[in-house]
């Protein structure tokens, strides 16, 4: 087990350096298809997978440890569990009372957050290891926005506090359960059909959202960065918003 998992991360290593978006030269899909799946793509080519294709195209020994290791998929019953679990946009609440925690400022705005979820919390008995967990995400969502907030106003995403506030994540949960989805079908866990289904909720949930790919690439980039503190993705957004072969520059949003 040890020398398949640091094998996939060396493959992921490896591939991560590749030079150009890949594509598929024989995909038939539509430009309406490319739009719907094309959510995922910054998962995708995260991973050296193919742009313009249902399936992945990423490697199967670290498809493998995408499931298991990071996704904790295992077999059908804990890839339903988990997409399910991504329908319902997790980060969204979080995301709502860091933001506005943050726009607020300073302890007035922690203690505005605290107050917000104690209020959300009230009439509801037990589960006090969630309300924790809920708590803790919130503190440390606030703590990577206070973190991360200039170096995206540095790149010009952002003018202000607001725009972050505004732009939300949404494209972060979307564009994971798009991915993961696919990823459960290239490894016959869920059928094409049930893929699908996801693809189009996520298609759904985003696509009123956003006027256009940039906004949809800014919010997944700054989403992941609330997730684990992580700005480093920003590169990769701006090469599937410039690189011909990227649907983003051919498909309308």
């Amino acid at each position: 087990m040890y020398i398949v998992k640091n094998r996939a991360r060396l493959i992921k290593l490896k591939d991560s350096f590749s030079s150009e978006p890949r594509v598929d030269a024989d995909s038939k899909l539509t430009n309406e298809e490319l739009r719907k799946i094309s959510l995922g793509n910054l998962y995708v080519y995260q991973q050296n997978g193919t742009l313009n294709t249902l399936s992945t195209g990423v490697n199967e020994t670290v498809l493998d440890t995408i499931l298991t290791e990071y996704w904790d998929i295992t077999d059908r019953d804990s890839a339903i569990s988990t997409l399910s679990y991504l329908m319902q946009t997790p980060s969204a609440y979080p995301f709502v009372c860091a933001s506005k925690a943050f726009v607020i400022g300073g302890e007035e705005g922690k203690k505005w957050m605290e107050t917000q979820l104690m209020e959300s919390f009230e009439g509801t008995e037990g589960h006090e290891e969630e309300k924790k967990e809920l708590l803790d995400r919130c503190h440390e969502m606030l703590g990577y926005l206070e973190e991360n907030y200039e170096f995206f106003k540095d790149l010009k995403w952002l003018d202000s506090k607001e725009d972050m506030e505004k732009l939300g994540i949404l494209a972060w949960d979307a564009g994971r359960l798009n991915f993961v989805a696919r990823a459960c079908m290239d490894k016959k866990l869920i059928s094409k059909e049930e893929c699908m289904e996801c693809v189009e909720h996520a298609y759904e949930l985003t696509r009123e959202a956003y006027a256009d790919w940039t906004g949809f690439a800014h919010s997944y980039v700054i989403g992941r960065s609330l997730w684990n503190g992580s700005t480093n993705m920003w590169g990769l957004a701006d090469d599937l918003l410039e690189s011909k072969e990227s649907p983003w520059t051919y498909v309308a949003w």
